[in-house]
């Protein structure tokens, strides 16, 4: 009596290609999905520069430069720049509506051993992110002057003008996004292709079609079991 055993056909070429092909595209879509989701940003960038009041005497103002080289002022002047309080002012000086309001941001930054300090504005628009960056700058200024303190900023270049784009464009996104998918893509193929070669190497045995792998069992009758399935006459 001989009983037969049939495996579940092992895909090969065409089924690791299909496999490769349905993540590929996948990732294409999802990808593309969040790059044209992604929201367009602009920056914008103001600078002041931190000096001593003018109304200091010429003695005492050799004094307050020396104690600006140092960095610390400058550095004081920079965080009380970044506060919050400024960027939603500002928000609320240049009239934006509360759900593009909560989509900006500014930024403060320090030049290296210099007395600048630099606003970057985020916005959903140039023209947006020009007028924040200038707003905050103003706000950070007038709540300084009226400190009393040996020191004031004044402004040495506004936003108007700079306004630049953020991230990379729509385009050259996508571009990044079909190629990461043709990557991921030929990565699935080649490792369901070496799961199924790996698979018809465990499975195969001798006499067993390409493609269907048929294990044949017979039973063995007789004395020394020569493999071979006796009947009786």
């Amino acid at each position: 009596m001989i009983r037969r055993r049939r495996h579940a056909r092992i895909p090969g070429a065409r089924g690791a290609a299909v496999g490769g092909v349905a993540v590929a595209a996948v990732v294409l879509a999802a990808g593309a999905a969040l790059a044209l989701a992604r929201p367009a940003g602009w920056t914008a960038q103001a600078s002041m520069i931190v000096l001593p009041a003018r109304d200091l005497g010429p003695g005492a103002e050799a004094t307050y430069y020396e104690t600006l080289s140092s960095g610390q002022i400058v550095r004081t002047f920079s965080e009380v720049v970044a506060l919050r309080r400024f960027t939603n002012a500002a928000a609320d000086r240049i009239g934006l509506p509360a759900d593009e309001a909560s989509q900006v941001d500014s930024s403060v930054q320090v030049l290296p051993d210099t007395a600048m300090i630099t606003v970057t504005a985020t916005a959903p628009g140039a023209g947006t992110a020009e007028r924040l960056a200038d707003g905050v700058m103003d706000e950070a200024t007038a709540y300084l002057g009226q400190l009393s303190i040996p020191y004031n900023t004044r402004v040495v270049s506004d936003a108007a003008g700079t306004g630049e784009p953020t991230g990379l464009a729509a385009a050259p996104l996508l571009a990044v996004v079909a190629l990461v998918a043709s990557v991921a893509g030929l990565a699935a193929f080649l490792a369901l292709r070496q799961l199924a070669d790996a698979r018809l190497g465990r499975a195969a045995r001798p006499g067993a079609w390409p493609g269907r792998l048929d294990e044949v069992e017979g039973a063995r009758a007789g004395p020394g079991g020569d493999g071979g399935a006796r009947r009786r006459g």
